[in-house]
């Protein structure tokens, strides 16, 4: 979860620093908005994972693997409105925290994703 947590903050503030914001503020901001839903997104998938192979054990793999990549999508979208909320309660910059919540998250998902499947 930590290694999740770190790579999370590092890719989502650099994207802040290209969308260009760069008061100390804004960039905490970020910051701490990851702190809240990220450890929640990692700890919901995998108690996801753990109930899915505890409650269906004998399902075919394709079945369990389709009802994971359901379960992290509505995670993720989960974490893309709060922090677009976040964002747009709290922002004095960000013009656009739908897009820019939209952008930060899959940037920091998809690099995961490579990262995970080059291990």
């Amino acid at each position: 979860m930590a290694v999740s947590l770190g790579l999370t903050l590092i890719i989502e503030i650099v994207f802040a620093l290209f969308w260009r914001l760069q008061s100390p503020r804004e960039l905490l901001l970020v910051g701490a908005v990851n702190l809240l839903t990220n450890p929640i997104v990692v700890a919901g998938y995998y108690l996801a994972r753990w109930l899915v192979l505890k409650d269906f054990p004998g399902a075919p793999g394709m079945e369990r693997a389709w009802i994971l990549k359901g379960v992290k999508l509505l995670l993720e979208a989960a974490a893309i409105g709060t922090e677009a909320f976040c964002y747009r309660m709290a922002s004095r910059d960000i013009q656009n925290p739908w897009l820019f919540s939209l952008l930060a998250n899959s940037l920091s998902y998809f690099t995961g994703n490579l990262i995970a499947k080059n291990r």
